[in-house]
């Protein structure tokens, strides 16, 4: 059998992070000028993280959760001492006869959320008190002078119901999230700050729209924090009281408690949240973090300074990148920190796959300088640990270890970096060079080309800039013979995956020219969201195009749509899809795409390889270079907007003649080689398809 043939694909799952980074951007602008609302909208996102969460991914009613994520020896007191203070005196605040919390807000009507934020307040001052009392009996002489030297207490949390009205700011795509209690410890109350949620409803039955919005919480603060390693969330419905776990692999939920009927079970949950360690909170305790707010990390011993986040991929499950770039404490030398949620079931690490390329020869990737699995206490950090201690007799398909990358270069976006449509088309030519040696020469297919891993790097010494490629995570090793794939589903990027492997994934085995259609995507996608060089988007409203099929997150539905509309045999028929959707700056990139499509989805008995797409890329750089003879300006328009002049389209090359290009307005006078007006053709009514082109 083919070595091929026995590496399945991984299962694709359309996540939030398979948004191209365009639509992202757009959607968490005002402007929004693509018009990207519906894609960062509650409907949308809700959809998408239901889906990421669905099946085995969610567990209910896990026992011991809450004793397992709040245990005894990491309070800073007892609970029974707590219970049994809160029982005695005057006015206690429980009565064990009643099996009921005297003063508690009454969860069955509506609008609470002051009131239990309150409440929360006045039972955690009153366990605050009694740590304090103890505290002093115990050891008089530290109450009133504590030793310099000894660790400080964690900060308390407080609660705030001030944002149930009102959007909680830094979130993801700037959603308009409100959640109905917040703890935190320290200000501006804001989605990076959250240090936990909680979500009221005034019925039982309204239990499903609670875990919803414990769903948004848990991604708004996945999302918005980079080194968080879990995220726990507090619902209450009526007085019924949870919590809901969520770790890169899913969501495990408590059973429902009464808050009156159970109070050892209620204080374990409410001081956890308020009382522990954040590290108990799911703070990444590996990260240093100095008395002036510097971050550090280590990896293999070395110490790293982070400087930024370059970048952090929106969503709950899955690898969730974070990349940073960091410095060498010792050497000072600039290097990018990958931190990611790596499957555990692969069978190579990014890292190896790298290292195997790097000693291969192959240019255009990035150089390892370190890697390693994250431990703490001694264990992996991973999210298998707390399935297997609560669920031992139970598969778990999806569990994944926190790793820690170190590389040695630093990139630019693709669509941020080129600055002609033949130095698009070059730094293209060089990510396919790439990806022709990765696969000629280490037997590897990366497998995940989109717009986010074709990258710019510029060398410090002489300014040249290479296309490159990054992120091998889903890199498929030919190599090494397995009888199934990894078990953890793998961000769908549906725009630019090959619409064959959307539309027969459980049939077609991830090959080299599946990638090569992924680069035709990412191309077509540039033109159609960016108005010309330095990464500014157009105003296009993408959601009323026939793009939008295409990012449809029924990844069959993707798959057809897109495969109709490559498989058109008139080269007319796809150049009006071209010239609908494509930016005007862009039109002398028209005959490259058309050829390249051909090449990759209509001329089917001959499959193209990587030097067919290099050829055709070279000979358009070529041509396009001849009408670049003046560098392109932008200037300023009457109403102040930049706008680009193109002024070198040929006769020959159809559709449009001159060009003007502003972020305001899009002006444009069109030419046919038949003197026809583009505008004035009618627009064709039949479709050619060909879903299995590589049958």
């Amino acid at each position: 059998m083919d070595r091929l043939k026995q590496v399945i694909a991984s299962p694709r799952s359309v996540k939030v992070s398979s948004t191209p980074g365009a639509v992202m951007t757009s959607s968490s602008s005002r402007a929004d000028p693509l018009s990207a609302h519906d894609y960062s909208h509650h409907d949308h996102i809700d959809s998408l993280i239901h889906d990421e969460l669905s099946g085995d991914a969610t567990r209910n009613q896990v026992p011991n959760l809450v004793e397992h994520i709040f245990p005894d020896h990491a309070l800073p007191i007892s609970i029974d001492e707590v219970y049994k203070a809160m029982t005695r005196g005057r006015s206690p605040l429980y009565s064990p006869k009643r099996r009921v919390w005297r003063g508690a807000p009454d969860f069955w009507l509506k609008n609470q959320e002051h009131a239990v934020a309150d409440w929360f307040e006045k039972l955690a001052s009153a366990a605050k008190a009694l740590i304090a009392e103890k505290k002093k009996s115990e050891d008089p002489e530290s109450a009133a002078a504590q030793d310099p030297a000894t660790p400080p207490q964690p900060k308390p949390r407080r609660w705030s119901a001030d944002f149930c009205d009102e959007p909680l700011s830094e979130a993801a795509f700037d959603m308009k999230r409100k959640p109905d209690i917040v703890g935190l410890d320290e200000l501006p109350v804001t989605w990076k700050n959250a240090c936990v949620d909680v979500q009221i409803k005034s019925n039982e039955k309204l239990e499903n729209k609670i875990v919803l919005q414990l769903h948004d919480g848990a991604f708004s603060i996945l999302s918005a924090q980079d080194i968080r390693l879990f995220h726990i969330g507090c619902g209450i419905a009526g007085d019924l009281i949870w919590v809901n776990y969520y770790d890169r692999s899913g969501c495990l939920r408590s059973r429902p408690a009464s808050i009156h009927a159970e109070p050892l079970l209620f204080l374990r949950i409410l001081l956890g949240l308020t009382l522990l360690d954040k590290n108990y909170l799911g703070y990444d305790s590996t990260i240093e973090v100095s008395v002036d707010d510097e971050r550090f990390v280590t990896v293999e011993g070395v110490k790293y300074e982070i400087l930024h986040i370059i970048c952090q991929r929106p969503g709950i499950c899955g690898l969730a990148t974070v990349c940073w770039l960091c410095q060498d404490v010792s050497t000072e030398d600039l290097v990018v920190i990958k931190n990611s949620w790596m499957d555990r079931s692969r069978a190579n690490t990014e890292a190896d796959l790298l290292r195997k390329a790097n000693e291969a020869g192959v240019k255009g990737i990035p150089t390892v300088i370190g890697f390693e699995f994250v431990e703490r206490d001694d264990a992996r950090v991973s999210t298998a640990r707390i399935r297997e201690d609560l669920l031992p007799d139970e598969q778990h398909a999806d569990t994944r270890e926190l790793t820690r990358l170190v590389m040695k270069e630093c990139y630019d976006g693709l669509a941020e970096s080129f600055t002609s449509p033949s130095d698009l088309l070059s730094l293209l030519r060089d990510s396919v060079e790439a990806h022709k040696s990765l696969y000629e020469d280490a037997k590897i297919i990366h497998a995940d080309i989109s717009d986010k891993n074709i990258v710019v790097k510029t060398d410090p010494l002489s300014g040249k800039r290479r296309g490159c490629l990054i992120d091998l995570n889903y890199a498929i090793d030919m190599e090494h013979k397995r009888e199934s794939s990894s078990k953890g589903s793998k961000s769908a990027q549906v725009f630019f995956i090959s619409p064959q492997l959307l539309t027969d994934p459980n049939i077609v085995s991830h090959d080299h020219h599946h990638d090569l259609d992924s680069f035709l995507f990412v191309l077509m996608w540039i033109t159609f969201a960016y108005g010309g060089p330095g990464g500014a988007l157009r105003v296009w409203n993408i959601k009323n195009s026939e793009v939008a099929g295409w990012m449809d997150k029924d990844k069959r539905t993707a798959g057809n749509n897109k495969q109709g509309t490559m498989s058109w045999k008139r080269v007319d028929t796809f150049g009006y899809f071209l010239q609908e959707n494509m930016a005007p700056y862009f039109v002398d990139l028209q005959p490259c795409i058309l050829e390249l499509r051909s090449a990759l989805f209509v001329n089917v008995d001959k499959p193209a390889t990587h030097s067919d797409m290099i050829n055709i890329l070279t000979a358009h750089i070529d041509r396009l270079r001849l009408g670049e003879e003046k560098p392109l300006t932008a200037t300023k328009s009457e109403d102040g907007h930049e706008q680009w002049m193109n002024s070198f389209a040929k006769p020959e090359d159809d559709f449009t003649a001159r060009i003007l290009v502003s972020s305001a307005e899009i002006i444009q006078v069109s030419t046919t080689c038949d003197g026809s007006k583009g505008a004035d053709r009618a627009a064709p009514t039949t479709r050619a398809t060909d879903p299995h082109r590589h049958a």
